[in-house]
């Protein structure tokens, strides 16, 4: 209902996707994701850094919530529009759109759950190909390179398949 009244996002599969979003953070937890972002947090160097590995966890979460989408249509679970509801939904609850709203400014550098066109663009992928992704350094080096202050993402790496993770220096 809160989707609805207060964000401006109705519809069932609305909802879904949250609920969805969040099984991907079990799925995150399970896989040991979680766990190693809370890690790699606790040792940033700054806020803006640790913000930085939060979107990407975040995001992470979103694609996951459009793979399940994706087999529930495939299944023909989903009908007509539902995905726009999804769409709509994570463009709601992304942090510029929460920011501009609460305080009428965006704080990019204090984001924690992604912009409203990257929620979309994640939810969007896992929508499309089925398959759980990763925010790969080139997708997020806007992110990165306000962190370090200019082209960092030589020293940024992804690890396995399905991982978001990478960190400064190689070290994980």
């Amino acid at each position: 209902h809160e989707l609805d009244t207060r964000f401006g996002a109705p519809g069932d599969f609305a909802q879904a996707y949250v609920v969805a979003h969040e099984v991907g953070h079990h799925v995150q937890t399970v896989t040991g994701v979680s766990s190693r972002v809370h890690d790699l947090r606790n040792r940033a160097g700054s806020e803006r850094e640790s913000n930085a590995l939060s979107v990407r966890m975040e995001l992470q979460a979103d694609c996951y919530a459009g793979v399940w989408g994706h087999y529930a249509d495939r299944r023909g679970l989903l009908e007509r529009g539902d995905a726009e509801e999804g769409l709509n939904a994570a463009a709601a609850i992304g942090d510029d759109r929460l920011q501009r709203q609460s305080q009428g400014r965006v704080a990019p550098e204090s984001f924690t759950h992604g912009s409203s066109e990257e929620r979309q663009r994640w939810l969007q992928r896992g929508l499309d190909s089925g398959r759980p992704g990763r925010p790969r350094v080139g997708d997020l080096q806007h992110h990165h390179d306000e962190l370090q202050g200019g082209d960092a993402g030589r020293d940024l790496r992804v690890a396995g398949d399905g991982d978001i993770l990478g960190s400064r220096n190689g070290a994980r």
